[in-house]
């Protein structure tokens, strides 16, 4: 999942990307390389601060009767967190001071559509990937109706009185 995250990560003043399971579980991150002197980036906490931002947004929003937010930004002196919120997971986007976020609203986009055409694929899976499904089995006392609505149905109609 790391490769949906390049595109990203080749603007100019991202500083790190990463996908959050909705329970703030940190699923895959892509980072630069931090200049001299700054602090690395604890990509757990970040997790967890998105995870929690995100419930308390919906939170705040359920009353009001809105539907959760999205999209989310939080600008610092130090930078900005962007958080983009598909159904299965969050979208994390940590950029440097001076960056404008407007610049990764359709990139993040992108990404998450990406992310979620793949996760959809998978569920879904393919009979040969996965194997085919195994065959009905015929019951011991239907004499083999059980996989046969039909029959089922002539067989309750035959019995059926004819009300004499």
């Amino acid at each position: 999942m790391k490769h949906y995250l390049d595109n990203l990560m080749h603007i100019p003043g991202v500083r790190a990307a990463g996908f959050v399971s909705p329970d703030g579980f940190s699923l895959v991150w892509a980072m630069r390389e931090s200049n001299p002197g700054e602090d690395a980036l604890d990509t757990e906490a970040l997790s967890a601060l998105a995870c929690s931002w995100q419930t308390e947004l919906s939170r705040s929003a359920a009353p009001l009767s809105w539907s959760a937010p999205k999209r989310a930004v939080l600008r610092a002196t130090r930078g900005t967190l962007i958080l983009a919120c598909a159904p299965q997971l969050i979208l994390v986007v940590v950029l440097e001071g001076g960056t404008s976020h407007e610049e990764l609203r359709l990139p993040m986009e992108s990404s998450l559509a990406r992310v979620a055409r793949h996760l959809k694929h998978i569920g879904h899976g393919d009979s040969h990937e996965h194997g085919a499904p195994l065959p009905r089995q015929q019951g011991p006392s239907t004499g083999g109706l059980l996989g046969n609505p039909a029959a089922q149905v002539r067989q309750v109609n035959q019995s059926a009185p004819s009300g004499e």
